[in-house]
């Protein structure tokens, strides 16, 4: 039986959330399989190096990591594993000929958490196309829905 110190076990490092579960298989075979590593967070700086990393699972017992392409695990939790996905944060959004990207903290903001919810307004003569105004950061980072603001003339909507 391993003894693992109480300072390598619990949550996942600064920037992840700890969630229940696994991705079948090691690892993504381009990102990284069974990674020798010392810690969680040397697993996570691995993790962030790599653009298409999206989180990755760690074993306190094997000192191994396993570096993923997917955000969210599909399986029961393999063994010791703990699995760790980035915490999405979204750039603020630019959207030409909008006026007024509106939410509950500040327009001010450069980059928001997943799950927020921003409202998209179009500048005169526009119209928001692609969904109803209201976008979503999403955990792989990206606002949806894709929306823009397209002119209109008359009464036709140019797209």
């Amino acid at each position: 039986m391993a003894i693992i110190p109480l300072e390598r076990l619990g949550a996942c490092p600064s920037g992840y959330e700890e969630e229940t579960g696994d991705l079948p298989d090691w690892g993504h075979p381009d990102l990284g399989v069974r990674l020798p590593v010392q810690s969680r967070e040397e697993c996570a700086e691995i993790c962030n190096a790599l653009s298409g990393c999206l989180s990755f699972e760690h074993s306190d017992t094997g000192n191994y990591c396993n570096l993923n392409d997917e955000a969210m695990p599909t399986s029961e939790a393999y063994r010791d594993q703990v699995f760790c996905r980035k915490f999405a944060r979204c750039s603020k959004p630019e959207i030409e000929n909008s006026v007024a990207i509106e939410n509950t903290v500040s327009t001010e903001l450069e980059e928001f958490q997943e799950t927020k919810t921003l409202t998209v307004t179009c500048t005169a003569k526009y119209r928001i196309v692609g969904g109803d105004g209201m976008i979503t950061c999403k955990v792989n980072g990206e606002w949806e829905p894709t929306i823009r603001c397209s002119k209109i003339r008359g009464d036709k909507l140019y797209v």
